[in-house]
């Protein structure tokens, strides 16, 4: 018997004839051994005062999720059980859709950020971090005034004349 599955579209000719591409590049290992990986769906917010970043990581436990900052950039890695994996369940796997294995996602960040202020939640498989961004030096303009005997600068020539 040959299950097809139509994900929420008609079937057309063009279907018999990219199904067995899809069931190839759907079906191949993308790690160097051989274990499957996906990339979870993100969504990055930016304003003036922070980036906001929504990561869908449905099935994966919290314990299972590891974020590292450092050189401005986030790497969010984890992985995604094979609750089935083992013989906990008896017959013969017709199809599955799900994605299991490891992931990564990296993101450079154009600007600083406040690293020790990264807030990160996880809830109902979705992860959400709050990275403030540092703000940004403005300058000021330095105005010349007559000698003040108690400033730094007037300290710091007394000790060189002694």
């Amino acid at each position: 018997m040959n299950l097809r599955i139509y994900k929420n579209k008609p079937s057309t000719w063009f279907d018999d004839f990219t199904h067995p591409l899809d069931y190839f590049w759907d079906n191949m290992p993308l790690t160097t051994k051989g274990e499957k990986s996906f990339s979870p769906a993100c969504d990055l917010h930016e304003t003036k005062d922070y980036y906001f970043f929504s990561l869908d990581i449905p099935g994966v436990s919290k314990e299972d999720v590891h974020i590292e900052f450092h050189d401005n950039t986030l790497q969010i890695s984890g992985e995604k059980r094979n609750e089935y994996k083992g013989g906990k369940t008896e017959g013969k796997q017709q199809f599955y859709e799900k994605f299991y294995g490891k992931f990564q996602r990296s993101f450079t960040l154009p600007t600083a950020v406040k690293e020790t202020e990264i807030e990160a939640h996880f809830k109902n498989g979705v992860l959400e971090l709050l990275i403030p961004k540092k703000t940004e030096n403005k300058g000021r303009t330095i105005s010349i005034t007559e000698e003040n005997k108690n400033g730094l600068f007037s300290r710091l020539l007394k000790n060189n004349k002694q």
